[in-house]
């Protein structure tokens, strides 16, 4: 691969990034003297250090109005003259098959990100969505040199999407809302020129599939002088859920294959649970009606089984955060995960770890997911950024709005947990 592209991020500057603080110093240092680089391998403190050496500390008064400043209005279809939900077309103006690419954690600004975008806009997608997260913390210009300078984001040929993610919250989403999502929406149909997504969820449909991207993360950050004592919940907005009852009437969908897109993760084997939008949607779909649930926030690839937990939906879960940050295998399964984990991608990219200047850190691959309708078939197939098909499923919408998986293969470099088989991800 040839020297990092100037004016993009190298990879190693987004190891270790996790605390809100470290993401402001990091922006603000990109907003001062874009040239100037944090070494990942120093400390917290030697970084800092290293930044005021660098730049400014202006950053502190960013900080605090990014902060504690007011969120961004949380924006809905009303007034817009649309519904948010948006029929399903190909580029021949058809119903079916229908391609969408997906990708999360993507918007980081470097040679990794615009390969995945590259490959994502080579297998010419009629829709492609974003599931969030723009890095450092998703502030107007990140935003836009992440999506539209450094790295251009894949367009479909019908439409793209992006939901919102924590890191867009870090600004308090004046980014996301005023930057982004007036570049995206569907198409004029003439010069693929996007009308705007007007609001941080939307629905795509057809005869046979509805496909929902829901906002987890407007309300995923508390203030920030208790964020460190109680976590968010990241519960739907309540304006999510009066269009989920009252212009999708999905507590009435009893038809259509159901796939929800979220940031957040419903569960997971390596860090935290956010039940409560589990818990929203089973106020409307039940207990009992299988879906298809796919997030990022997490930074890997990991496979689970059917999932049910307290008064939430029952969901296939799957997490594809590896679309542009460094995916750390440091961060092992939890010691007794749950029952319906199945696999993860714990390869090593020892490429990409020479190439980061980390060839002691163990970082994995980065990739995407293809989703194709057809029919009453879907088929998802994901792949990592050396091309490599890391596992293909396909399912059936039964005509009763629930799910049935049909067949699963993985490539043998996917690691499947202990006592479980691939399979088990479609049971």
């Amino acid at each position: 691969m040839a020297e990092q592209t100037s004016g993009r991020r190298d990879y190693s500057e987004l190891v270790d990034i996790r605390s809100p603080v470290v993401n402001h110093v990091l922006a603000k240092q990109a907003a001062v003297k874009r040239g100037v680089r944090v070494d990942p391998k120093k400390s917290l403190q030697e970084k800092m250090i290293q930044f005021v050496r660098a730049g400014s500390l202006t950053w502190i008064k960013d900080y605090f109005q990014s902060r504690t400043g007011p969120k961004h209005p949380f924006l809905t279809y009303e007034g817009t003259g649309e519904s948010g939900i948006y029929p399903m077309r190909n580029a021949q103006h058809t119903s079916d098959p229908i391609k969408l690419s997906i990708v999360a954690d993507w918007a980081t600004g470097t040679d990794e990100s615009d390969r995945v975008a590259r490959m994502m806009e080579r297998s010419a997608p009629d829709y492609t969505i974003h599931l969030g997260d723009t890095y450092y913390v998703g502030n107007p210009q990140e935003t836009i040199h992440n999506y539209f300078e450094d790295v251009k984001w894949a367009r479909g040929s019908q439409g793209s999407f992006a939901l919102c993610g924590n890191h867009e919250m870090y600004s308090q989403g004046h980014g996301y809302f005023d930057y982004l999502l007036p570049k995206l929406g569907i198409t004029n149909g003439r010069d693929r020129k996007m009308l705007g997504q007007h609001a941080s969820y939307f629905a795509l449909r057809n005869d046979h599939w509805l496909i929902l991207g829901l906002d987890t993360a407007y309300n995923s950050e508390n203030h920030p002088f208790i964020q460190y004592f109680i976590n968010a919940k990241c519960a739907f907005p309540d304006e999510v859920m009066s269009w989920l009852r009252g212009v999708v009437k999905l507590a009435e969908e009893t038809k259509r294959g159901i796939v929800i897109l979220t940031h957040h993760q419903y569960h997971s084997s390596f860090e935290d649970e956010f039940m409560l939008p589990a818990e929203q949607l089973g106020e409307l779909l039940g207990t009992t009606r299988p879906i298809v649930w796919i997030w990022g926030h997490e930074h890997r690839m990991a496979v689970y089984g059917k999932y049910q937990k307290g008064t939430g939906v029952l969901a296939y879960g799957r997490c594809i955060g590896h679309g542009g940050m460094p995916i750390d295998l440091n961060i092992q399964p939890k010691p007794d995960p749950s029952e319906n984990f199945v696999a993860y991608d714990d390869r090593q990219n020892l490429d990409l770890m020479s190439r980061a200047k980390l060839p002691k850190r163990p970082l994995g691959f980065n990739g995407f997911c293809t989703m194709l309708l057809d029919g009453d078939e879907m088929e998802i197939e994901y792949k990592d950024i050396d091309h490599v098909t890391t596992m293909k499923e396909r399912w059936k919408a039964n005509g009763d709005g629930s799910v049935t998986g049909v067949s699963i293969s993985a490539d043998h470099l996917l690691h499947v947990a202990e006592g479980r088989s691939i399979e088990d991800a479609l049971r």
